[in-house]
């Protein structure tokens, strides 16, 4: 990657996503994406397709995030598909995950904060 990531993100569900044009995320009526700051850096692991069994990337990431509100927590608690931005520290931003290839979210509650764990399949290379 080009730079470091900052330690927040954007993230919606896939079904609330209306289009995806570059880093422009435009969500259905009434929907919008919820900004969540981590408490650890995020990085993304990436094995290549030529150690996998099949032509994808597979992603990951565990962000480590202050206790989400009981309405986000609802929302990403059960591997659901969702398109995620984000950040690097110079303020550029790239989207991680697409309508056909979506990031999957896994939410872990913890006593003091919250684990969410980020798995995706991926043509390309984010490295």
């Amino acid at each position: 990657m080009k730079n470091q990531l900052a330690n927040y993100f954007e993230i919606i569900l896939k079904n609330d996503v209306s289009t995806i044009d570059g880093v422009t995320i435009t969500p259905r009526a009434g929907k919008s994406l919820d900004k969540i700051y981590t408490k650890n850096n995020i990085t993304i692991l990436e094995k290549p397709a030529a150690e996998s069994d099949n032509p994808y990337f597979q992603q990951s990431s565990k962000m480590v995030c202050p206790k989400l509100s009981s309405e986000e927590s609802a929302k990403y608690r059960n591997n659901h598909p969702v398109i995620m931005v984000l950040y690097y520290t110079d303020h550029t931003s790239l989207v991680w995950g697409s309508l056909e290839l979506p990031v999957r979210v896994q939410l872990n509650p913890e006593i003091n904060h919250d684990l969410l764990e980020m798995t995706r399949k991926s043509p390309e290379s984010l490295l």
